[in-house]
């Protein structure tokens, strides 16, 4: 965009080039990035990538390869499925692999390479990517690999990139509509509807303002007035106010998604109920969607005591590690449907549920 004055109207131009790029170009490469998502579920059974990333695998770096090169993974998840991989022992040179393919390389950046460069050219790049992460991929391989490590025989870290529904089952929609309620989340629903209201907007000027005269003269540069109330600050004053916004942001986001003991109890109290009744009644999808539940609320009381002084001990960690530890096998039961072992898991959960809450005091100490 060209130089555009301060105030009002560099708001709006910024927010109407927003909305213009929600419908720009770019918007038909990131819906084909999507499609090769697609793809991957199309192509890969449920659960076929349970065992492709063993540490031992020496075909996991080329299985990764071949899966995140369509595969559409945001940083953040990228990052969470490689510590997954290292927690759980799998194979580092995958992890790797899953990094930097998975988030530098989807479906729509291929095909707008090939548009912009050709198919030579951008043949040339992919195979020079694809060597270079392979070499780098083996030779960190066994050197990284994380000691006194016991290593997973299988993981779940990669079931998103594949066909959620397995064959032979009646569950499909049950399946569905589990995964619909993970997805909307709050955050998820107010980007969603914010993107929607860009894309109307994009779409209104498209139509209605072919010679875009509304970014014009949201650009035009006017004569300078001296009683203008608009201040132009200097860029330290910026800088700092954003630094310390953040700062101070950050703060009060980790004390409101970690909260105090209290909650972390009720809601770990809460999901117990609902997982034993899931579990009677043999909602075996409905209790894969709780136990994960029940692991991130272990894990933010930890750091939700740590936020506020409150003291966390060996006893009180290995009580935690011992429940977790029972919600994992109590998901692999769910996940065979094996009513015997579920129920017998699911007991062994609440024990070790029951001694962990013991082992951080009463509700009153709190």
């Amino acid at each position: 965009l060209p130089p555009t004055p301060y105030g009002l109207q560099r708001i709006g131009a910024v927010a109407l080039s927003m909305c213009q790029q929600a419908v720009g170009p770019s918007t038909k490469y990131m819906i084909w990035a999507l499609v090769g998502v697609g793809i991957l579920a199309l192509i890969l059974p449920a659960g076929v990538l349970q065992h492709s990333a063993g540490d031992k695998d020496l075909m996991a770096p080329l299985t990764m390869t071949a899966v995140a090169s369509l595969a559409y993974i945001t940083p953040m998840t990228a990052i969470v499925q490689v510590s997954s991989m290292f927690q759980h022992g799998n194979s580092i040179g995958a992890s790797f692999t899953l990094l930097v393919m998975g988030t530098g390389v989807n479906l729509g950046l291929i095909l707008w390479s090939l548009r912009e460069f050709g198919g030579r050219k951008t043949g040339s790049w992919i195979t020079l990517l694809t060597m270079v992460v392979l070499c780098i991929s083996y030779g960190i391989n066994g050197p990284l690999h994380p000691k006194g490590v016991q290593a997973a025989d299988h993981t779940h870290a990669f079931d998103g990139y594949c066909n959620p529904f397995a064959w032979g089952t009646d569950s499909s929609f049950t399946v569905a509509v589990r995964l619909i309620r993970e997805a909307l989340s709050v955050d998820a629903l107010f980007a969603g509807l914010c993107g929607g209201v860009m894309i109307l907007v994009g779409l209104g000027f498209a139509k209605f303002d072919s010679r875009n005269r509304a970014m014009q003269y949201l650009t035009k540069v006017k004569p300078i007035n001296q009683t203008s109330r608009d201040i132009v600050l200097p860029n330290w004053v910026v800088a700092s106010v954003s630094l310390i916004g953040l700062v101070v942001l950050s703060i009060v986001g980790c004390y409101v998604y970690y909260p105090d003991t209290r909650e972390v109890r009720k809601e770990l109290a809460e999901l117990q109920a609902d997982l034993n009744s899931a579990v009677a009644g043999k909602e075996w999808d409905n209790a894969g969607f709780l136990i994960p539940q029940q692991k991130d609320w272990a894990h933010k009381l930890v750091v939700g005591r740590y936020l506020r002084g409150q003291d966390w001990n060996r006893f009180q960690n290995m009580r935690k590690k011992v429940f977790l530890s029972k919600l994992e096998m109590l998901m692999h039961a769910c996940e065979e449907q094996d009513v015997e072992e579920a129920l017998m898991w699911n007991y062994e959960a609440r024990i070790a549920y029951r001694r962990f809450m013991e082992s951080i005091g009463s509700p009153t100490e709190q």
